[in-house]
């Protein structure tokens, strides 16, 4: 709409409707985009770890997290949604994921300042657990993990961004 068309469409208005345009502006203005809000165009990942795109989302597709409305925050999620399914798979048929309830466990880290993958033990009674850490059963399984995804971990650590670099709160 030009700007002749817009003051011809404002004088047809009243005073309230022309406040709620303007409040409607500001408040499209105020909205955070995060990647993951419901839109027109979105993408999900299918089962084989590839990315889809479409123009309308179920609410079951919508309720179990697997939609971005972000096509890089898309390509990211699938990724490391992808890695971390492997790594579970793979702490499992190499000895086993850690038990909660059990003496000790290892898991992958990466330390910054010498740009190296570290297998870190924990007791359960001393450490935190983040939801979604995959735990080993021993340590030689979490350092062949890391010989077999060093690729993939990486680029996790280094450039994993869920979601847009620009996100701020």
């Amino acid at each position: 709409m030009d700007k002749k068309e817009l003051t011809m469409a404002l004088k047809d208005m009243s005073d309230e409707e022309i406040l709620a345009l303007i409040r409607d502006a500001r408040k499209e203005e105020e909205t955070i985009h995060t990647g993951y809000e419901q839109a027109n165009e979105y993408f999900y990942g299918g089962v084989e770890g590839d990315l889809h795109r479409d123009s309308w989302c179920s609410e079951s597709l919508y309720g179990c997290a697997n939609y971005y409305s972000d096509i890089e925050v898309a390509r990211n999620c699938i990724r490391a949604d992808t890695l971390m399914r492997k790594l579970r798979r793979f702490a499992a048929e190499h000895g086993g994921c850690a038990a909660p309830n059990g003496p000790t466990a290892w898991y992958i880290t990466y330390y910054y300042p010498d740009e190296a993958f570290k297998v870190k033990c924990c007791e359960y009674e001393s450490e935190e657990f983040t939801p979604g850490m995959i735990l080993f059963a021993t340590e030689q399984a979490a350092q062949d993990a890391i010989d077999k995804f060093s690729d993939e971990l990486y680029w996790y650590f280094n450039f994993y961004e869920p979601m847009p670099y620009d996100f701020q709160m």
